[in-house]
């Protein structure tokens, strides 16, 4: 559904929003780094690579993903 990378001089972060099953949508947050520096970090409420936040419909996951993107932009890990 939705990917956006996130580019600062510390983070290389992926938003990712995907739809895994019929009213089922999962937002991750991925460490784009090659070393994986941030992996297990808490952002938002997102632990990095390792938990996802779920939603029933289209608008919510997009909410969710907006709310993810927004933090990995504004917050440090």
């Amino acid at each position: 559904v939705a990917q956006t990378p996130v580019i600062t001089g510390t983070k290389r972060l992926t938003v990712s929003t995907i739809r895994i099953a019929r009213d089922n949508y999962e937002t991750v947050v991925f460490d784009d780094h090659s070393d994986k520096r941030h992996d297990g970090w808490f952002l938002d409420g997102f632990t990095i690579n390792k938990s996802s936040k779920r939603a029933e419909n289209r608008d919510d996951a997009m909410e969710t993903h907006r709310e993810a993107l927004y933090a990995a932009r504004t917050e440090e890990p």
